[in-house]
C-alpha cells in the first residue's frame, strides 16, 4: 500500500470547492459537496489527517510503551491536531 502524500497539509478555502494542498502546492483533494460553510469545515478535517495521525500513532505508542504521564508534549500534540480540524488553529 502506497503511503499519503507527506503533509502537513492546508486549506484553500478562498473559493468553491475548498481544497486541500500540500506543502509542494498540489492539490491533495477537493471538497464537493454542499458549498459553504460544511464545505469548509470538510476541507479543514482533511487536512489536518496528516497532524491527527501523527499525533495518533505517538499517543499509542506512548500509551503501549512508555509511562503515559507525565506527557504534556503528546497532549499538546493532540490538542494541536483537533484544533486544525475545527479551523481554531
Amino acid at each position: 500500500m502506497a503511503g499519503h502524500t507527506p503533509g502537513p497539509w492546508s486549506t484553500d478555502l478562498s473559493k468553491y470547492p475548498p481544497k486541500v494542498i500540500s506543502p509542494t502546492g498540489a492539490d491533495v483533494a477537493t471538497c464537493w459537496g454542499p458549498a459553504g460553510p460544511q464545505a469548509r469545515s470538510n476541507a479543514r478535517l482533511q487536512a489536518a489527517a496528516p497532524d491527527l495521525l501523527a499525533a495518533c500513532q505517538r499517543a499509542a505508542f506512548q500509551l503501549t510503551n512508555g509511562p503515559i504521564w507525565p506527557r504534556d508534549d503528546i497532549y499538546r500534540e493532540l490538542r494541536a491536531a483537533v484544533r486544525k480540524a475545527r479551523g481554531e488553529s
